[in-house]
């Protein structure tokens, strides 16, 4: 017989702190289009396209829109050298930015499912006092039949 457990159950809470990384740009002088972005001379974050090449998606980003210090650099390089090769040398301005992420958490067990008892464990269990036949080999030409 099982012991019955009450529904729900706490399993436990605790919080985090963890960063993330976000790009801001801006120019010193007339607006600049970056892509579907205007930038003027206040800081604005930089938003990016995903797609499957370049620099890879964060892994921890939790819908949060930021990115791994790394990818924040590889970004904010990317901003410059996309303004060069559009040739507008708009004096454009980057910074990263750094965002602490605080998260608390708990995790609450809520109903069970498929409970199976001693009694029907003999369909997912292997018989380990059977032997299964072996295989006869398959012939390899005409002759062989």
């Amino acid at each position: 017989m099982t012991e019955e457990t009450e529904f729900p159950k706490s399993r436990g809470n605790g919080n985090s702190t963890r960063y993330g990384w976000s790009v801001e740009a801006r120019v010193s002088r007339d607006p600049v289009a970056l892509g579907d972005q205007i930038f003027d001379t206040k800081w604005r974050t930089v938003s990016f396209v995903q797609c499957d090449f370049g620099v890879p998606t964060p892994r921890f980003d939790g819908g949060h829109g930021l990115f791994g210090y790394a990818q924040a650099q590889a970004l904010l390089w990317w901003v410059h050298a996309n303004d060069e090769a559009a040739r507008s040398f708009s004096s454009i301005e980057t910074r990263i930015v750094k965002h602490e992420i605080k998260e608390n958490y708990s995790v609450t067990a809520i109903s069970g499912h498929v409970e199976i008892g001693p009694e029907d464990r003999s369909n997912i269990l292997p018989d380990w006092g059977k032997k299964s036949p072996t295989p006869k080999p398959e012939p390899e030409t005409e002759n062989d039949k």
